[in-house]
């Protein structure tokens, strides 16, 4: 298991949630790709969570915008979030 700062984390986090490639933030922290690969598919490891927070706080944000110009009358954010009611949906049921 890799050791990181908690800024190394927080930068991974920001990276992640810029939906930067695997290849490209090994890259960035000099880590072997392999090794990138291997800690995110351990979801205890401090790398995994950062990485997908980062992904995930982007996706909360993205899902704001759209909703929010949905709301203000954008027909396509409109299209999208009726879909993901109906996505939603189908999982409860």
């Amino acid at each position: 298991m890799k050791t990181c700062t908690a800024n190394q984390l927080a930068d991974l986090e920001k990276y992640a949630g810029l939906y930067l490639s695997i290849q490209d933030i090994a890259l960035i922290f000099d880590w072997s790709e392999a090794d990138l690969k291997t800690e995110l598919k351990n979801t205890q490891s401090p790398i995994y969570r950062a990485f997908a927070k980062g992904r995930a706080l982007t996706e909360v944000r993205l899902r704001e915008s759209i909703q929010k110009n949905a709301f203000r009358g954008s027909v396509p954010a409109q299209n999208t979030l009726l879909n993901w009611i109906k996505k939603k949906q189908d999982l409860d049921e």
